[in-house]
């Protein structure tokens, strides 16, 4: 049976799972921003509450402008000013994989749009508006702690995962495999790597599954909603435990060494 590994609930990956869940939740603010700025330019009501406010209203002048003066230039130019007031969340979301000090010039940019809101739309019709930009704000001060405490958690190394008897003894018997590797859906590959004369894939397949895939055949899969939390995915095959996943990193390990490994940005 695959060990469970305990850096599933260590406090270095509790902090790093809370750190991705606030860069998540700044993506989504500037998508939702994004489109709110689209929808605006071509003239419909829509509103999605998850966005950030100064981006917006500088698109609705842009508008309301093109309207009174019949200028059509004034949507363009309100749509090209709000786009540039994106680009210091594109680039704290970017920046903030490495340096959890990219969260931190996030929150401040993000607070002064909250002050925007309060100054120049404080009515209790708004009410939603200030509860989303406070959650926010909290999400982004909580991304910035976490993302300081593991500067100070030390390191963890890559988990183990071993197919083992009772006694604790490694299995040579090779894994059965689940499935012939299909490729009808969309493919993303994380990784891919030779060992022994095969071919190892680490990859995600449609929507909501990541598989191993060894030789064209699936041999172990797992299923998500969303972003994967970390995880990991393992068989035997060939007489050598192969193991794949993600924890900070992707990565393919053949009986605990490390063969390949890359980022994965969301």
């Amino acid at each position: 049976m695959n060990q469970q590994p305990t850096f599933m609930t260590s406090p270095r990956n509790l902090a790093f799972n809370k750190y991705n869940s606030s860069r998540y939740n700044l993506l989504l603010v500037l998508i939702f921003t994004l489109i709110n700025v689209v929808i605006c330019a071509t003239g419909s009501d829509t509103y999605f509450l998850f966005s950030a406010t100064i981006p917006y209203v500088v698109t609705v002048f842009g508008v309301a402008f093109s309207i009174e003066l019949a200028m059509p230039a004034f949507t363009y130019i309100g749509c090209a000013i709000a786009i540039l007031l994106l680009v210091p969340y594109l680039l704290c979301w970017l920046f903030s994989k490495k340096k959890y000090g990219w969260l931190i010039g996030a929150l401040v940019y993000f607070v002064l749009d909250t002050l925007f809101l309060f100054i120049f739309f404080l009515d209790v019709s708004m009410i939603i508006d200030y509860v989303f930009h406070a959650w926010v704000i909290f999400s982004l001060a909580t991304g910035i702690a976490n993302g300081k405490k593991l500067k100070t958690l030390p390191e963890e190394p890559v988990p183990e995962a071993y197919t083992v008897d009772e006694d604790g003894a490694l299995l040579p018997e090779d894994s059965e495999p689940l499935r012939a590797a299909l490729s009808e859906e969309k493919i993303k590959v994380y990784l891919e790597a030779d060992v022994d004369g095969r071919h190892v894939i680490y990859r995600k397949y449609g929507k909501g599954l990541e598989e191993l895939v060894v030789d064209n055949y699936v041999y172990a899969d797992f299923s998500f909603k969303g972003i994967a939390k970390p995880h990991f995915m393992s068989a035997v095959v060939g007489g050598k435990q192969i193991t794949v996943g993600y924890h900070q990193m992707n990565y393919i390990v053949v009986n605990n060494v490390v063969i390949k490994q890359s980022t994965r940005w969301i």
